[in-house]
């Protein structure tokens, strides 16, 4: 005959938690509980209390900001919501998800203290210990989730009204091999391009003799581009023996790329009213319509003084959609660099901006490496790099990640403990 010996502390377990997976475990394991002597008891206990402060499991600011939300959501709902701990940056369609999560990390907090309140009681059943291990580890694991949640909704951008991208490349410094190198870097983002499956179309391109590249821009047609580019923008630098020395020596030369996210027709409107249009002939070699109709179009947003022009297709409607597009791009960039100005001005990591004002990345030839300073990163291959394959991936992903944290470590700077 076997005699089960449940305790007040089983009862007060089940009744606390009340978690299927707690009581599924319990109803296993009942069978086999037993007594331990109590010095193995307290052990097993203490490993409960061990580096489990939820000081340690979820951070103090954050939570201040997520209970701010939550009690905010409760007296009020949508209407009028404001919190003094950056809301600014956080997307409003967000709140309910947010005070959610506020819900869901007291919830957690209460079965985790009321775990640990356990582990002081007199009992002697190292199954019921065991169990109440696994639960807490269990909550642990809750904690790390809900705040990962809470950090992904905070810094997040809305981008579901960008459709795509227009990448623009101009050539610095440097000459002819400055073009040529800007015709190299047009090369490398298309074969990604290429290997990531988007589609994208060149809009403008200005060659210069020396089959290199004066300007250059590429429409990209795929909603992910802006999430992965987003950090090519700025000065690109190149060091190599141009083909054009004869001496051997290392030269320096530049090429700028600008991102501009492509939003769609409602995100951006623009009142006919406020552009000028005008027309003229193509230049360029070749075709039927080059110098002989006036397919050219240059299209200027008077109130903000955007220019914008276009002369790669065939007739003068399409010219002027691609043109009309990019001032609609550029004034969307204007939007965000507004935004940017407002809630990131400390922002050390210059990425997603059109700004120019440094060089991002060192591309040297004779060393065969690739230095991105804005994260210390060097990489080495780069040749595969230009060919837009691993190397250049791994890249965008460790630009993602610290573009993340930094973003995280500003906003959570904002929340006074």
């Amino acid at each position: 005959m076997v005699t089960w010996i449940i305790s007040n502390k089983v009862i007060r377990v089940l009744s606390v938690l009340r978690r299927p997976s707690f009581v599924k475990n319990f109803a296993l394991n009942v069978v086999s509980i037993r007594y331990l002597n109590q010095t193995t008891l307290n052990r097993s206990l203490n490993i409960l209390n061990q580096g489990s402060t939820l000081e340690n499991l979820f951070d103090p600011r954050l939570r201040i900001f997520l209970l701010d939300i939550k009690k905010k959501f409760d007296e009020s709902g949508f209407q009028n919501i404001e919190t003094k701990f950056g809301l600014s940056v956080v997307n409003k369609n967000h709140i309910q998800s947010l005070a959610g999560l506020g819900e869901k990390l007291l919830q957690t907090e209460n079965d985790l203290q009321e775990l640990k309140a356990l582990s002081t009681d007199d009992d002697e059943n190292g199954d019921l210990v065991k169990m109440i291990s696994e639960e807490c580890s269990q909550l642990k694991e809750t904690l790390v989730q809900i705040q990962n949640e809470v950090l992904e909704l905070i810094v997040q951008k809305d981008n579901q009204q960008t459709e795509g991208i227009i990448m623009e490349f101009s050539a610095g410094v440097g000459g002819q091999e400055s073009m040529l190198f800007c015709f190299e870097m047009l090369q490398m983002y298309t074969t990604y391009c290429d290997s990531e499956g988007w589609d994208y179309e060149l809009t403008d391109i200005e060659k210069s003799d020396l089959e290199g590249v004066r300007h250059a821009s590429v429409c990209i047609n795929h909603p992910d581009a802006y999430d992965k580019l987003q950090f090519e923008s700025g000065v690109h630098r190149v060091q190599r023996v141009p083909k054009t020395e004869k001496a051997g020596r290392v030269h320096t030369s530049t090429v700028a790329v600008a991102i501009l996210p492509r939003p769609s027709e409602v995100s951006v409107t623009i009142e006919q009213k406020d552009l000028k249009i005008e027309t003229k002939r193509a230049s360029g070699a070749g075709g039927q319509h080059v110098n002989t109709t006036e397919s050219a179009v240059r299209i200027v947003h008077i109130p903000s003084g955007v220019v914008a022009e276009c002369q790669t297709q065939r007739s003068q409607m399409q010219n002027r959609k691609v043109a009309i597009d990019k001032i609609r791009a550029r004034l969307f960039q204007m939007k965000i660099d507004q935004q940017l100005a407002t809630t990131r001005s400390s922002r050390k990591l210059q990425v997603g901006s059109s700004s120019r004002s440094e060089k991002i990345r060192t591309y040297n030839f004779p060393q065969d490496r690739i230095t991105d300073h804005r994260i210390n990163f060097t990489s080495h291959n780069l040749g595969e790099f230009l060919r837009g394959t691993r190397p250049f991936q791994i890249l965008i992903e460790k630009l993602k990640e610290e573009s993340y944290k930094e973003r995280v470590s500003e906003f959570l700077e904002q929340i006074k403990v």
